[in-house]
C-alpha cells in the first residue's frame, strides 16, 4: 500500500524485513529482492539498485527461482539510467535470451517492439503491466520517448493490472507531455 501511494521510501523497510524473513534460498527472497529493486529504481536510488543485485549469481544458481530475470531487467534500466548503456544493453541482451515474460520484455526494448504485440500474450494482468511499464521505461532510458509513451499508455490502458503501476505510468506520461 505504501507505494502504491507513492510512499518509496517508507516501503524500505517493510521490504528489507520481507528479505530478511525469506533468506536467499526461497522463492520468497527473490519475490521480495524483486520488489526492494523496483522501489529503489522508482525513487531513482540506482546505486542501491546494484547494490541489491550483488545477490543475483546466488539465485540464479538455483532452479526454483525462475524471476531472476525479472531482477536482472530492473538492473539493466538502472544501468541504462546512470548512463551505462553498454553494459545496460548488454543486460538486456542476456535477459533477453531468458524465456518467459521478462526476456520478451528485454528483447522488445532492444528491438524496439511496438506495444501492440503485447496485447494477447498469455500472462496474469499483474505480471503484464509491470512488464509494460519496465518496456516504456527502457525506450525511456534509450531516448526513443515515442516507444515509451506508447508503452505508458499501453499499461494505463490495462483494465486490470496492478494499479500501482498504472498510477506510475501515467505519471511518467504527464511527465513527458509536460
Amino acid at each position: 500500500l505504501r507505494m502504491l501511494h507513492g510512499h518509496f521510501q517508507a516501503a524500505e523497510q517493510p521490504l528489507r524485513d520481507a528479505l530478511d524473513l525469506a533468506g536467499t534460498d526461497s522463492p520468497a527472497s527473490v519475490w521480495a529482492k524483486g520488489w526492494m529493486m523496483f522501489c529503489l529504481y522508482l525513487q531513482e536510488k540506482h546505486g542501491r539498485v546494484q547494490h541489491e543485485a550483488r545477490d543475483l549469481a546466488e539465485y540464479a544458481r538455483n532452479p526454483a527461482m525462475r524471476q531472476v530475470s525479472h531482477l536482472r531487467l530492473i538492473l539493466a534500466l538502472s544501468h541504462l539510467a546512470l548512463g551505462q548503456t553498454r553494459r545496460g544493453t548488454e543486460m538486456l541482451s542476456t535477459v533477453g535470451r531468458a524465456r518467459g515474460l521478462w526476456g520478451e520484455a528485454a528483447l522488445a526494448i532492444l528491438e524496439k517492439t511496438p506495444a501492440a504485440c503485447w496485447e494477447d500474450l498469455p500472462v496474469g494482468a499483474n505480471p503484464l503491466t509491470e512488464a509494460l511499464f519496465l518496456v516504456g521505461e527502457g525506450h525511456a532510458r534509450l531516448g526513443d520517448d515515442d516507444l515509451a509513451c506508447e508503452y505508458f499508455e499501453a499499461c494505463d490502458r490495462h483494465p486490470s493490472g496492478r494499479a500501482m503501476t498504472r498510477r506510475i505510468a501515467q505519471l511518467r506520461l504527464d511527465e513527458r507531455r509536460g
